[in-house]
């Protein structure tokens, strides 16, 4: 497993740079621009529980990306460069050399709609897209940022006719390009189309995340997603998560999370999005505080969002946090609650 990603990386680059002249190639880019604010105001403006965004009581540019993908009926490939505030802080340790590949993938069509994938692609846990501008909120669920945006491997995933979509990953680890441990970590895939309207996903994920020479840490992982359209002009999605894992303290660590989130279209120009969500994670398996108790913290918000043109949004959004434990970093000391307010202006091709 140790040469998984700079190998895939190689197929990629072979991939995109020998396919005929002919071949279904396509450019994408996208930007977005920040203005935070927060009433803890941490003394080195570094949020605390998440990177998107990650400095507060400034301005900054969160994400931007540079794309090339191809795609034909038995092949495709896409490579996608990054930089901002959010690979900064999300790309660390072993990883951090890799911060601007955001995408460095090939896959091959092996028939009857299965495809294998292999190299560096977005994560298959969560609801959430690394691009702010395609969630239903602007900033990211607490259970998003403590998640895998990334990850490297290799997928076999299948789409059957009725739209019924499974497959299973072999990969480095939890969010990780760089091997550390040797073990390779398995995750699934499932999503169900119910009704009109109405789907049901199901992610799994299960891995040593002890670095070599530590004894082994598995890690089980359940995220499930409802999403049900209302209306024409509603749309609410159930998220739910579960995390267990062996600790050094703890035989047994268990986190628990669970959200809803809701976006309003009010027009072919606006529409607001609504978030309400809870996070227990007494013994620090994903979220570690070092405090009796651990992160106990509720969460709810409300944006607005307004398409300026085609490609350009604005998205303005109002947060607030609640903790059981002080696990809000301020100038002050560690606070128990944090109102949060920022606005992105986002563009993309």
């Amino acid at each position: 497993m140790k040469s998984i990603s700079l190998g895939c990386v190689a197929w990629v680059a072979i991939v995109l740079c020998t396919v005929p002249a002919y071949a279904q190639y396509s450019v994408d880019g996208y930007a977005d621009f920040w203005a935070v604010a927060s009433t803890t105001r941490p003394a080195d403006g570094q949020r605390a529980w998440s990177t998107q965004p990650w400095r507060t009581n400034t301005m900054a540019v969160n994400l931007v990306t540079v794309g090339l993908r191809y795609a034909d009926s038995t092949k495709r490939g896409r490579v996608a460069l990054q930089e901002g505030t959010f690979p900064q802080v999300n790309y660390v340790n072993a990883d951090a050399a890799w911060r601007w590949i955001g995408e460095a993938t090939v896959g091959v069509h092996i028939g009857n709609n299965t495809w294998i994938d292999a190299g560096i692609m977005p994560s298959h846990i969560g609801f959430e897209s690394a691009r702010p501008s395609a969630n239903v909120t602007l900033t990211r669920s607490l259970i998003a940022d403590f998640t895998p945006y990334y990850e490297a491997g290799v997928k076999v995933s299948h789409t059957t006719t009725g739209g019924l979509q499974f497959g299973i990953l072999v990969l480095q680890g939890w969010q990780q390009i760089v091997d550390v441990n040797d073990d390779p970590a398995i995750g699934t895939l499932l999503s169900i189309p119910i009704s009109d309207g109405v789907s049901l996903q199901w992610n799994t994920y299960g891995g040593n995340e002890a670095p070599r020479g530590l004894p082994t840490a598995i890690r089980l992982h359940s995220n499930l997603t409802l999403q049900a359209a209302v209306s024409e002009s509603l749309v609410m999605a159930f998220l739910f998560d579960a995390t267990i894992q062996r600790l050094p303290t703890v035989e047994r660590a268990t986190m628990l999370y669970g959200g809803l989130q809701v976006r309003h279209t009010i027009s072919n120009t606006c529409s607001m999005g609504y978030r309400i969500e809870y996070a227990s994670d007494r013994d620090g398996v994903l979220f570690v505080t070092n405090v009796a108790d651990g992160f106990q913290t509720a969460s709810g918000s409300i944006n607005l969002d307004v398409a300026i043109a085609e490609n350009v949004q604005w998205r303005t959004e109002a947060r607030a946090f609640s903790a059981n434990n002080p696990v809000f970093p301020s100038r002050d000391g560690n606070k128990t609650a944090d109102l949060l307010v920022c606005s992105a202006l986002a563009v993309s091709f």
